[in-house]
């Protein structure tokens, strides 16, 4: 099964150029789990679904500890970081592997058209919208 996952354009660009090596969260869902393929949805932006990468890791950290350890390498300032942890004890570090970054995005109004609705951070594709996220990918 696969997983899709909005993430912000600036930070989708970051992944594409490997710069942002993991991508941190406050929770995730129990498909999270190394092997398991994602789809990256450029949220804010219109795009759609962008490219896909592979969980190669999954780690359930404190959050000074993620700051300590993974700060860097999420592409993230403080601040924005202890923002988005506000509030949060633990969050979740998702080493990326085999990122690609699709020619040609799987726009919103073509997903639309079989019933997408972007998620607010993740959801599982059913079958039918798989199997015509494969059939559409340009790499």
């Amino acid at each position: 099964m696969t997983i899709i996952i909005s993430i912000r354009p600036k930070f989708c660009k970051e992944i594409y150029l490997g710069q942002k090596r993991v991508e941190l969260r406050r929770k995730i869902g129990y498909k999270f789990t190394p092997g398991e393929k994602i789809y990256i949805y450029t949220s804010k932006s219109g795009l759609g679904i962008t490219g896909e990468m592979i969980i190669s890791s999954v780690q359930k950290m404190p959050v000074p500890e993620i700051e300590k350890a993974y700060l860097s390498a999420a592409r993230i300032g403080k601040d924005e970081f202890y923002s988005y942890y506000q509030n949060c004890e633990n969050g979740f570090v998702i080493s990326l592997a085999n990122v690609i970054e699709y020619k040609a995005p799987i726009t919103l109004e073509e997903l639309k058209l079989i019933g997408f609705r972007p998620p607010q951070s993740f959801m599982y594709p059913g079958d039918i919208l798989e199997i015509y996220i494969e059939s559409k990918i340009c790499t």
